[in-house]
């Protein structure tokens, strides 16, 4: 993961890169082989200060490419995908 980080006071916004690989399990027993899904996605936060540390308290998730290897994305996963579709103008 990658994260750049600017803090104003109290507040702060940070964007992170993030790179997933998945495997899912394979009726073929060979669940190892290869990755099945590679997510390359991210997060855009914005944090606060509390008297307990920095707290994330807005987080947009973004999906800027998805690598597919030996399947596809399964369909409990599609709404996930979906929703962080995209890549806004400010991404670093």
């Amino acid at each position: 993961m990658q994260s750049t980080i600017e803090i104003d006071g109290d507040e702060a916004r940070a964007s992170s890169r993030v790179m997933a690989w998945h495997w899912f399990h394979r009726e073929d027993g060979d669940e190892h082989s290869q990755t099945d899904l590679l997510a390359i996605g991210g997060y855009q936060d914005r944090l606060r200060r509390t008297p307990d540390g920095w707290r994330i308290y807005e987080r947009r998730g973004v999906k800027f490419g998805t690598g597919v290897g030996i399947g596809n994305v399964p369909e409990q996963m599609k709404p996930v995908f979906d929703g962080m579709g995209g890549r806004l103008s400010q991404w670093p």
